[in-house]
């Protein structure tokens, strides 16, 4: 307090007699001193840093096999992607996860592509969109292999057209 006065404050004392009369107090000292009698832990008292991660990831793992139920999740970054910079992982995931740089947030219906076949997905959006033919042949030539297959995908050489395609 004196320190505060040093600096210019002014410091006052009150004195109340109780917290008789205030709305809920009988009530939270009567909980208060329950809580305190109870044998029973917090279940929760042994939450770790590690059992948290481990259910994040659980949770992650069950959303995402629902969502896709076709792929395999892991949690270990791929050996063949080792030689990809950011710009080109990034790309590569936006197909795996058949996600386009136009999709809505998770809490919004996807719209139907503008062509009208399909979602505007990247699936649909690298291999069947009318209205990207053009660019897709484009890419086409900057690449080598079936615009359909894992390997297409994951040959390094592909990966700056696709990038650039996406």
């Amino acid at each position: 307090m004196a320190k505060l006065r040093l600096l210019g404050w002014k410091i006052y004392t009150l004195w109340c007699t109780s917290h008789c009369g205030i709305p809920g107090n009988a009530r939270a000292d009567m909980l208060a001193k329950l809580g305190t009698s109870l044998n029973t832990p917090c279940q929760y008292a042994l939450t770790t840093k590690i059992w948290l991660q481990s259910q994040a990831q659980a949770q992650l793992l069950q959303r995402w096999k629902k969502e896709l139920p076709l792929s395999h999740p892991s949690f270990t970054f791929p050996t063949h992607l080792c030689g990809a910079d950011w710009t080109d992982t990034r790309a590569l995931w936006r197909v795996f996860s058949n996600r386009s740089p136009s999709d809505p947030p998770p809490n919004k219906t996807a719209k139907p592509c503008p062509c009208g076949q399909d979602l505007h997905t990247s699936h649909h959006l690298l291999r069947n969109c009318t209205l990207l033919t053009q660019r897709r042949s484009l890419m086409k030539r900057s690449t080598s292999g079936d615009i359909q297959s894992l390997f297409f995908l994951t040959s390094p050489t592909n990966w700056g057209g696709l990038r650039h395609f996406l």
